[in-house]
C-alpha cells in the first residue's frame, strides 16, 4: 500500500506568516521554507513539493503581481483559497510606556 505525504512550498521562513497559511491548508503536511516566491514554483515543479502556498493579494499592499505572473509562466492550477487574518504586535520591555518609545524597528528575517 503506497503512502502519500503532503508536501507544501512557501516563502519564507518557519514561522512566517505564510507558513501559517500553508499549516491551515493541512496541518499534517511535510512544510517546504522557500527563499523566494520563484522557488516555491520551482519545489511543485521539480517534486520537492505536491503543493505550494503563495499570497496573491494582502489588504496593505493589494495584488501580488509577481505571483500572477509566476502562475501564468508556470501553469500551475490554482485549487484552493486560504484567508489568513495578519496580526502585528508591538512589543518593549515591561514598564515601558507609549510616551518612553522613539523608535520602532521591524525585525528583519
Amino acid at each position: 500500500m503506497a503512502f502519500f505525504v503532503m508536501r507544501i512550498a512557501y516563502q519564507g521562513e518557519p514561522g512566517a506568516f505564510s507558513e501559517a497559511a500553508a499549516r491551515q491548508v493541512n496541518a499534517d503536511a511535510e512544510l517546504v521554507p522557500c527563499r523566494g516566491f520563484e522557488d516555491v514554483f520551482d519545489a511543485v515543479n521539480a517534486g520537492p513539493a505536491n503543493y505550494g502556498v503563495l499570497p496573491i493579494e494582502n489588504t496593505t499592499g493589494g495584488s501580488i503581481h509577481r505571483n500572477f505572473d509566476l502562475l501564468l509562466e508556470n501553469h500551475l492550477p490554482i485549487i484552493g483559497e486560504v484567508e489568513l487574518p495578519v496580526v502585528h504586535n508591538l512589543l518593549a520591555l515591561p514598564g515601558v510606556t507609549m510616551e518612553r518609545v522613539r523608535r520602532i524597528w521591524r525585525a528583519a528575517c
